[in-house]
């Protein structure tokens, strides 16, 4: 079968948008899973995804509709569409979320990090040590 990994491989698939959570993933995660795919999904958190995926990445875009404050990795992006780091902290402290890895990024425009989203982004890794600064990437690869 061509969608099925080579015998004792795993492969990886990343389940990523526009927003994956819009669609009814069990279907498609349960495909992958059948064929032996590890899963990663990509999402806003805007709704919440439901294991079993390997990979769960959260880059939330608007603190007020964040609703999975559980996964693999957050990513916050301070000046994405005009909110702060503490906007997102406000609506769910550290304490009440559980992600094994913590981002800031700065904001990319023109395949440019913003000065002073970069800034901000330094500034507080530089005061919160179990938060680490990241950037994005697919913005400078075309891929956004």
């Amino acid at each position: 079968d061509a969608v099925t990994p080579a015998r004792g491989r795993e492969c990886g698939c990343w389940v990523t948008g526009g927003e994956p959570t819009d669609h009814d993933l069990v279907p498609l995660l349960r495909a992958l899973r059948a064929k032996r795919f590890s899963i990663a999904v990509a999402t806003s958190g805007h709704r919440r995804v439901i294991p079993p995926v390997d990979w769960l990445s959260v880059s939330p875009h608007d603190p007020a509709k964040w609703m999975q404050t559980y996964g693999s990795e957050v990513k916050i992006v301070p000046g994405l569409n005009g909110f702060g780091i503490e906007d997102f902290r406000r609506a769910h402290p550290d304490d009440q979320t559980d992600f094994m890895y913590r981002y800031v990024q700065p904001l990319s425009i023109d395949k440019q990090e913003d000065p002073a989203s970069l800034r901000t982004c330094l500034e507080f890794v530089r005061i919160n040590p179990n938060w680490a600064l990241s950037r994005q990437d697919h913005h400078h690869w075309g891929v956004a």
